[in-house]
Order: structure tokens, then C-alpha cells, then sequence
């Protein structure tokens, strides 16, 4: 169990026209989580919590642009389970989080104008296997985002948040292997589902909003440590988004910024 009290502020000073706004907010915070042993292997929990968002500032196609939003109060609830083994763990859980949802009104302000509620569930595999030499973490995620309340029943924005996919899966591994004392090929893959570009249903699209399509990308990579002397040492190289997937991240309703392509990292790093 737990409480607090927020004190939170924010300003948001346009250096083009001076121009000032601030946002406030002083609420209760609290959380609680319940966890029960089946097992030593299983364990079932549930728990909920009340928290507290900045909301950012109001975008560059609003009328209001660069406008300082009011702090959002979210609430959530999950419940879900946790099973042990040797070597790794599964969880599975249930979740709803709902806050205040901001989008653009009839006079092109952008500001609260109902709510938002995303309800799914989320899994996850953790683990080394293959005699401690591969790592892996898999996870999954099903979602059902949707907007309530009177834009969204006026017709002025859809169903779904812009920018917010359904489903998100994701895969991480390494294999460390006996070349050269622990050389450790590294694999990433992150699939992204549809998602919405914009707020208003579009007539042209039988009354839907216009969604940007599902994509994949895969991120490959090594990594060797060793040492310098006596000091540790470690070598990485990773080509991010390795098949050059194309696409777009939405940055706010009817903002797009195009994702990065593909690109080439070498890091290097010592312990002294």
C-alpha cells in the first residue's frame, strides 16, 4: 500500500512570442498490490494505482500551439500471474488504464475532450537456456484502445487515439558463444500494429480515420568483452533496422515525423 501527495508544476515559455503558460496540480497519489504464493513456482496478483502525467504542450497544428496542458490523473488495474522455472520465468496479466484524452475541438484548440481507456493483455517469457549460453525476452501485447465521451459522440474524433497501436510484440536474444572467449551475436525484433494517424472519421474512408499500416524492424548486432590490460573492456556493434523498413512515427493527431532508416552504431566502453 501506498500514498503521497504530488506537488507538480509546469511552464511553457514560446521563445518566438513570449508568451507564457503554466499548468498546476497538488493530488493524492496512491497504489496498492496484493500478491498470493500458489506455489513456489506460481504466484497470482492483482493491484491498482492512481498517478499522475505531464500532458506536454499542445501541438504546432493547433490553435493554441505550444500551450501548456493541464497535468492528466490516470488509473489503472491489473491483475495477471507469474510462474517460475528453472532458468526463467512466464507473466501473464490482464491490465485497464483509463485518463483524460486531449483532441483538437471545433475550433481547432486542442484540449480535453473526454477519455481515453486501453484495455488488454500483455505476456512475457524471460530466460537463459541452452547451458546459460542463450538469453532471451519475448513479449506480447493485445490492447483495445478506445475514446469515450462527447467529441467522440459529436463525431469530431474516432474511435481509436491517434498513435496508438493494438498489438506490439517484441523479441530480444544473444547467444554468447566460446569464439574468441564469449563473442555474442545479438538479434532484436519489434512489430508495430496499425495505428491511427489522425483524430476525425474521414468521409472518404466510410466514415474511418486514416490508419498507418503494421510494420516490422530487426536490429543485428555483436558484442565482444575482453580487457585491456587489467582493465574490463566491452565492444558492440549493432545495424538498427538491418531491412530498412519504412515508415512513420506519429508525434500527435495529424503529425508525422518519418521513422529512422537504416543505420550503423559502434560503441566502445572501459571500467577504470
Amino acid at each position: 500500500l501506498g500514498i503521497q501527495k504530488a506537488r507538480y508544476r509546469a511552464t511553457f515559455r514560446d521563445g518566438r512570442t513570449g508568451a507564457v503558460t503554466t499548468s498546476r496540480a497538488e493530488p493524492w497519489l496512491y497504489n496498492a498490490t496484493v500478491t498470493f504464493e500458489i506455489s513456489k513456482a506460481l504466484q497470482v496478483y492483482a493491484g491498482t494505482q492512481r498517478g499522475l502525467e505531464d500532458s506536454g504542450a499542445a501541438p504546432e497544428n493547433a490553435a493554441n500551439r505550444n500551450e501548456q496542458l493541464p497535468a492528466t490523473l490516470t488509473r489503472q488495474y491489473e491483475g495477471g500471474l507469474r510462474y517460475r522455472f528453472h532458468g526463467g520465468q512466464i507473466v501473464v496479466s490482464a491490465f485497464q488504464i483509463a485518463k483524460p484524452y486531449f483532441a483538437f475541438d471545433g475550433a481547432q484548440r486542442f484540449t480535453e475532450s473526454g477519455l481515453v481507456r486501453h484495455r488488454g493483455v500483455e505476456a512475457s517469457l524471460s530466460g537463459r537456456f541452452l547451458n546459460q549460453r542463450l538469453t532471451v525476452l519475448v513479449g506480447g501485447l493485445l490492447m483495445q484502445p478506445r475514446v469515450q465521451g462527447e467529441a467522440h459522440d459529436l463525431g469530431l474524433v474516432g474511435d481509436r487515439p491517434a498513435g496508438t497501436p493494438s498489438m506490439v510484440a517484441r523479441l530480444d536474444a544473444n547467444y554468447r558463444t566460446a569464439i574468441f572467449g564469449g563473442l555474442t551475436p545479438t538479434l532484436s525484433m519489434v512489430y508495430t500494429g496499425k495505428r491511427a494517424a489522425g483524430l476525425r472519421p474521414l468521409a472518404a474512408l466510410g466514415g474511418s480515420q486514416l490508419m498507418l499500416p503494421a510494420y516490422a524492424t530487426v536490429d543485428l548486432g555483436l558484442r565482444q568483452q575482453f580487457k585491456v590490460g587489467r582493465v574490463p573492456a566491452s565492444f558492440r556493434a549493432v545495424v538498427q533496422n538491418a531491412f530498412d523498413a519504412k515508415t512513420w512515427k506519429v508525434v500527435a493527431a495529424n503529425t508525422l515525423y518519418p521513422e529512422e532508416r537504416r543505420r550503423f552504431s559502434l560503441s566502445f566502453a572501459a571500467d577504470f
